[in-house]
């Protein structure tokens, strides 16, 4: 014969209402329940405040840009922008400049991966500095979606006087606060959202160029929640006193950038439950152990059932 199936026999206990006994099993599964949070909560982390997913944004130049080119001589820089109002004002100071833009993407998944910027004046001699602003369409989607008008700024300086600056980095998000799952945030999308329509509700004959320029437009770009900047670390200046001056900014775009949010409630309680139940359920065995003890060697007063009941013989 071979054994197909085992069934257990049971011993059942029974006690009275409100008795010892019948108060045991359920106190202790409750403070062991309480037990396990309290472990769970005092190790840390029980509650999720953010969270993170890895994504590539999709972004795109908008060829807003401000560009100021600084000489050994305080007050003989030269500005150009694609601000119509900028060139106005500081018409006497405007320079010839010309941009070109090419946008690649190398794994051809429809995101732009790398966005090369040349920027070319003539007739600007000798520069000693340069500060450079560009605009972009930058957005998200995933656990939380965005969409805005964004930043990426360089500069860099020498005491020598420079025909070329070569830069490479990386355009980063930066946020103040994780932003809520689930929710669209577009309060900086299109040409209202773009930090350069600043220049143009601002724009007057008395500001100069600390206000109406680059400290002005940071000081109001960076009260926002979520930003952008250009992170580079070895730009390259090429020394010479001709009248070309070019910069070369190539902006690679992040394949996985980590986005920070607030997850969902549910979410919440589920990664919560996970933790207490990790807790809980070895607790609880050790529970049923103790159980068996106690009342297999009927250190609580219960009356006993089995299952196994004798054989009735007849004579």
């Amino acid at each position: 014969m071979v054994q197909v199936y085992e069934e257990p026999y049971a011993k059942r206990h029974y006690a009275g209402r409100f008795t010892p006994a019948y108060c045991f099993p359920c106190c202790s599964s409750l403070i062991f329940i309480i037990v396990a949070f309290v472990i769970a909560l005092s190790t840390g982390q029980l509650w999720i405040k953010s969270h993170t997913f890895l994504h590539q944004p999709d972004v795109k130049f908008t060829y807003e840009m401000l560009v100021v080119m600084e000489t050994n001589v305080p007050g003989q820089e030269k500005v150009w922008s694609t601000v119509d109002r900028i060139n106005t004002l500081y018409h006497e100071k405007v320079a010839a400049v010309d941009v070109q833009a090419t946008e690649q993407d190398i794994n051809y998944d429809g995101k732009t991966d790398i966005i090369d910027v040349l920027v070319t004046s003539r007739g600007v001699t000798p520069v000693h500095s340069v500060k450079l602003l560009m605009g972009f369409d930058y957005s998200v989607e995933g656990e939380a979606d965005l969409d805005m008008r964004t930043l990426a700024y360089l500069t860099h300086s020498s005491a020598l006087p420079g025909s070329a600056l070569y830069v490479d980095g990386d355009l980063r998000l930066k946020q103040r606060e994780p932003l809520t799952a689930g929710s669209s945030n577009n309060a900086y999308e299109g040409v209202q959202g773009s930090p350069f329509a600043d220049f143009v509700q601002s724009a007057d004959g008395t500001s100069g160029i600390a206000t109406l320029g680059l400290n002005g437009i940071f000081n109001r770009y960076l009260f926002r929640n979520e930003t952008t900047y250009y992170d580079y670390s070895y730009p390259v200046w090429k020394a010479g006193s001709g009248d070309v001056f070019e910069v070369r900014a190539r902006v690679r775009v992040p394949s996985h950038e980590n986005i920070v949010f607030r997850p969902a409630p549910l979410t919440i309680a589920k990664f919560g439950w996970v933790q207490v139940f990790a807790i809980i359920y070895p607790l609880l065995w050790l529970l049923r152990k103790a159980e068996w003890v106690i009342f297999h060697y009927r250190v609580l007063q219960t009356r006993v059932v089995s299952d196994i009941t004798p054989k009735m013989h007849k004579f």
